[in-house]
């Protein structure tokens, strides 16, 4: 509303001078100009400083976070999502499926309380609640579980035979100490002590559509529990630490701006296969046994080498080579959760106009290698999802690549959707993320595609033009390639490209935008050789992410 008497008012200032000139009334319009000018700019820094201030929300902030906290309590997801601010999320709080964790999710949930703990500080139509809140904590319950694990597993030595304890290694069996903690964490249960502890969140409040609603951030997903289920695992190798292997679970939080900053000790370069097949030998708890599409047998491109990056939670191994004479680009990843594929937009929002170099996008957010992604902001086609929600339906002539929250990719020829409830009811029923709109698909199911002259009307699929695409060959396992000039080094066309993809093994492919914006970024460099040796600012990229929380060593 400042803002609109500010133009009133320089509007008015304008009118008087023109009537001065012709009406040469010079002194006294002078002067009712000049004081309107000087409103219009009073009116304006005012508003550019304090905001909408002759509008006055109704209601309190502090009634919203309540009838929030009473949502969640009682399970209402409809109603939890309804006091959220437009475009956030809240993540569903499964409950675990062993036993000893469902016990402890259950404890954690009929424990939980909440309550007011200062004074709400608002701003126009911002504001900020802080609210104390408590609950058991598992940390908390660790020694006590480890000291009640022992005494059980004695009780187990003491009472059975050698062979129904230990395997053949002298180690226990996993089923005995999985009956010795399930024991212990109804023990404890049982008890007296409450192992609570409480911290102080402040929350942030949005006045938008006629009440205030939660902006929610990583703290508050994290003291409701939304991942109850990775802490409770990892608390259970902690207790067992040296008496069985169980893998920890780390992610990333969907709302968290930044990953964790990956360990620079970690990334390398080599021109030597052994060191790449030690670390792959070393990440075989990752690798889960899967194959890796590099190997030792791969030739690789003259005067280059191989870049590299590997904790607990990624693996991501980079090289070159001519394949007939192409100049390709390949990233291999393994991830241990979905949560550590990620996209990014410049300017943080789909509606941004900004552009951002992909090195500097992936920089701030701890990226630890990030590609290109379809440049959606420079044509008005395809179907475009971000944060699970659609914003763009033009189905008819790009090929679409969803993203799931499961790190799947979903390809879906052009054409598919008749209607937008259709899309979003994919959306829903598939958990997706974002999406691609670029195409095409180059590999689906296995079965390489027909892109034969004409198929495709995007992207000069026909021509030799530097390349960039994703593929899977596994379960969270991915190739990124692009396909650039070079010493020695031509380009591609679409077919050419899903052919050296397919050759690769792989089950999905899906071309991103190609040309300048083609690019593969780690450590501060760009990996490959992009056109005309420059950075093209783009709108987005996808990016991979170290899980490993900052200051926790591998392992523990």
């Amino acid at each position: 509303m400042l803002y609109g008497m500010a133009a009133v008012c320089a509007l008015g200032a304008a009118a008087l001078l023109m009537f001065e000139k012709s009406c040469r009334l010079r002194a006294p319009l002078y002067a009712a100009a000049l004081a309107a000018a000087a409103a219009a700019c009073v009116l304006a820094a005012v508003g550019q400083s304090r905001g909408p201030l002759l509008f006055r929300p109704s209601g309190a902030p502090e009634e919203a976070v309540s009838a929030f906290f009473d949502a969640v309590r009682d399970g209402d997801e409809a109603l939890v999502q309804g006091c959220l601010a437009g475009g956030e999320q809240m993540p569903a709080i499964p409950a675990p499926e062993d036993e000893a964790s469902a016990a402890l999710f259950a404890a954690r949930r009929e424990d939980f309380s909440w309550a007011l703990d200062g004074e709400t500080e608002r701003s126009g139509l911002e504001a900020r609640v802080p609210v104390r809140v408590t609950a058991p904590e598992l940390e908390a319950m660790r020694e006590d579980l480890r000291a009640e694990v022992m005494t059980r597993l004695k009780a187990q030595v003491d009472a059975r035979a050698y062979d129904e304890v230990y395997d053949e290694n002298g180690l226990y069996r996993p089923e005995v100490t999985d009956e010795a903690y399930r024991e212990a964490v109804a023990a404890l249960l049982a008890g007296q002590k409450t192992y609570e502890t409480s911290r102080t969140l402040t929350l942030r409040l949005r006045y938008e559509a006629g009440k205030w609603r939660i902006v929610p951030d990583g703290a508050l997903f994290a003291a409701l529990g939304t991942d109850f289920a990775s802490e409770a695992n990892n608390a259970k190798s902690a207790v067992l630490d040296g008496l069985t292997y169980i893998r920890k679970i780390y992610r990333i939080g969907e709302n968290d701006f930044a990953a964790p900053a990956p360990r620079s000790e970690n990334f390398g370069t080599t021109t030597d296969p052994a060191v790449i097949r030690a670390l792959i030998d070393d990440a075989a708890p990752l690798l889960e046994g899967q194959d890796t599409v590099w190997s030792e047998d791969i030739e690789l491109a003259p005067n280059t080498e191989i870049s590299y990056y590997s904790d607990e939670t990624i693996l991501v191994i980079v090289w070159k080579e001519l394949i007939d004479h192409k100049g390709c680009t390949f990233a291999e990843v393994r991830i241990a959760d979905p949560s550590q594929f990620r996209r990014r937009l410049s300017g943080d929002s789909y509606d941004s106009h900004m552009r951002e170099y992909c090195s500097r996008l992936a920089g701030e957010v701890n990226a630890v290698l990030a590609t290109n992604g379809d440049f959606y902001a420079y044509r008005q086609l395809g179907v475009t999802v971000f944060r699970r929600e659609l914003y763009r339906f033009e189905p008819e002539w790009l090929d679409t690549c969803f993203f799931t929250a499961e790190g799947e990719m979903l390809l879906v020829p052009r054409g598919s959707f008749a209607a937008r409830e259709e899309a979003e009811s994919f959306i829903r029923d598939n958990d997706v993320l974002f999406s691609a709109a670029f195409g095409p698909i180059l590999i689906r199911d296995g079965e390489l595609q027909d892109l034969g002259t004409g198929k495709y009307k995007v992207g000069q699929g026909d021509t030799d033009y530097s390349r960039s695409a994703i593929a899977m060959t596994d379960r969270l396992h991915y190739l990124l390639m692009t396909i650039n000039f070079g010493t020695g080094a031509t380009v591609a066309t679409i077919p050419e490209a899903a052919q050296i993809l397919y050759d690769k093994g792989c089950v999905d492919a899906y071309a991103l935008d190609g040309g300048q914006t083609a690019e593969l970024w780690m450590n501060g460099k760009v990996l490959n050789n992009i056109d005309w040796d420059a950075e093209r600012q783009v709108s987005d990229i996808f990016y991979f992410a170290s899980a490993l929380p900052e200051g926790k060593e591998a392992g523990a």
